[in-house]
C-alpha cells in the first residue's frame, strides 16, 4: 500500500496505517519537527511514523511487541531506501531503551476504553481504564530528553482528554473528535504526567 508517498507493507495481524485518521494526523502534526534527532516511535507497528520522521531526516528508533509487525517494519525501511536511519527493537514501552535519550517521540495509542484479548486488539483497545495508553504515554516521558516534545494522538472516544497538553491537529467523524497533542517533558514530574494531565 502507499502511505504519505511510502511504500509500506502490512501483513494481516499488523496495523495498517492507511485509512487511519489518527495516523495520519500524527504524519502532518510531525512536519514542523522533522529533522529532530534521535526520535521514537513508540509502538511502530509496521514502521509507517517511523519511515516519515526517517525521510524528513531523523534517525529513529521503532520499538513495539509484536516481532512479526518489526520484522516488517525493518523491511518497510529497507524498501523506502532508509534502512540507514531507522533501528527496530523488540521491548514493552521503552523499557529496552535509556533513559531521556529521546528529542522527540510520536505515539498513536490504542485509544478505544475495552479490554485487549490479543496482539491484535491490543492495536485499538486502550484497557477498560485506558491502562495502555497511560503506560505508553508514562514510557513516552521516561524516553523524553529534558525540553523533549512527545505527539500523540487521542480520541474522544476514550472518555478522557488532556487538560495540559497542546492540540496541534484536530479531525472529526460522525463518531468521534481525533486530535493530536503536543506536550514536552519539562512539564511533566517523573512518569505520572499523564495521570496529573487527564481528567
Amino acid at each position: 500500500m502507499k502511505f504519505e508517498g511510502l511504500h509500506i507493507r502490512c501483513p494481516q495481524g499488523c496495523f495498517p496505517p492507511r485509512g487511519v485518521i489518527s495516523t495520519s494526523l500524527l504524519a502532518r502534526a510531525c512536519r514542523p519537527f522533522l529533522g529532530l534527532s534521535p526520535a521514537l516511535d513508540l509502538g511502530t507497528g509496521v514502521g509507517a511514523l517511523a519511515l516519515i520522521l526517517a525521510r524528513g531526516g531523523s534517525y529513529v528508533v521503532g520499538v513495539d511487541l509484536n516481532p512479526a509487525c518489526l520484522r516488517i517494519a525493518a523491511l518497510n525501511a529497507k524498501l523506502n531506501g532508509l534502512h540507514h536511519l531507522i533501528d527496530v527493537v523488540a521491548c514493552d514501552g521503552a523499557s529496552a531503551l535509556r533513559r531521556g535519550a529521546f528529542r522527540l517521540i510520536l505515539v498513536n495509542p490504542p485509544y478505544l476504553p475495552l479490554k485487549p484479548r490479543s496482539l491484535v486488539d491490543a492495536q485499538v483497545c486502550g484497557g477498560r481504564a485506558l491502562e495502555l495508553v497511560t503506560r505508553l504515554l508514562a514510557w513516552a516521558m521516561y524516553a523524553a530528553a529534558p525540553g523533549g516534545m512527545v505527539l500523540y494522538a487521542l480520541s474522544t472516544l476514550s472518555g478522557k482528554q488532556p487538560s495540559k497538553a497542546k492540540a496541534l491537529l484536530t479531525a472529526r467523524t460522525p463518531l468521534e473528535r481525533i486530535a493530536v497533542y503536543l506536550t514536552r517533558r519539562a512539564k511533566f514530574n517523573r512518569l505520572q504526567g499523564w495521570h496529573n494531565a487527564v481528567r
